[in-house]
């Protein structure tokens, strides 16, 4: 678990890093905001990227406190799923602000906008994202902090096991779909299809946790 927790400390500082070579370069104007079609609707300034590693920051904070709780508590299982959790999504976080600071700092592109290919792999990432934590999400361990939390998923053992297994493929399928739903769409429409199969990823979800709970009490 030690290796877990130096690998948190190493993305967050990476985040600093990648901000810190990003204010030296860029123009004193970027684009600090983008729409869902990948389009700027507001400019400031280069030093507002200083909020992404702070968000690494207490992100990466709070991720490794609650794998230490889980681990107190006697779920060694749950401590590494966290971590992973953890350190999955802040390589997430610095794929993104890494991506975000190559297109604000990128003086061919003045008009901004992330351009089609940049959405698309930006959207690509998001859905990619889902693959490795439902892969995880049957390995959890009952809790009152993540996986798939219903009032039907927390009512016993046999109903969240079942529910985390239902909800992880559903979620590692929601990812694959989505990595190839946001690459063959126009750019226009992946953030669109995103949305859309995240809906659908949760009621799926939902529904599946009742009808799991239904059944347990009919046998």
């Amino acid at each position: 678990m030690k290796k877990a927790y130096k690998w948190t400390i190493a993305l967050i500082l990476l985040g600093f890093v990648l901000t810190g070579i990003f204010l030296t370069i860029a123009p004193d104007q970027i684009p600090a905001h983008y729409n869902i079609r990948g389009e700027v609707d507001r400019w400031g300034s280069k030093y507002e990227f200083l909020v992404m590693p702070v968000i690494n920051l207490l992100f990466g904070i709070f991720m490794a406190w609650l794998a230490r709780f889980e681990g107190k508590k006697g779920r060694d299982m749950n401590e590494r799923i966290v971590s992973t959790m953890n350190n999955w999504i802040l390589v997430l976080f610095n794929g993104l602000w890494l991506l975000f600071m190559w297109k604000a700092a990128d003086a061919r592109d003045p008009g901004g906008d992330l351009g089609d290919l940049t959405t698309k792999i930006f959207l690509m990432l998001m859905m990619a994202s889902f693959i490795p934590m439902g892969n995880i999400m049957p390995k959890a361990q009952r809790n009152s902090a993540f996986g798939l939390r219903t009032k039907w998923s927390t009512a016993n053992d046999h109903c969240w096991q079942q529910s985390q297994r239902i909800g992880g493929y559903i979620m590692v399928a929601t990812g694959f779909v989505g990595v190839i739903f946001t690459a063959v769409l126009p750019a226009a429409w992946g953030g669109y299809a995103m949305l859309a199969l995240i809906i659908v990823m949760a009621i799926g979800s939902t529904w599946a946790s009742y009808r799991i709970y239904m059944r347990s009490q009919v046998q």
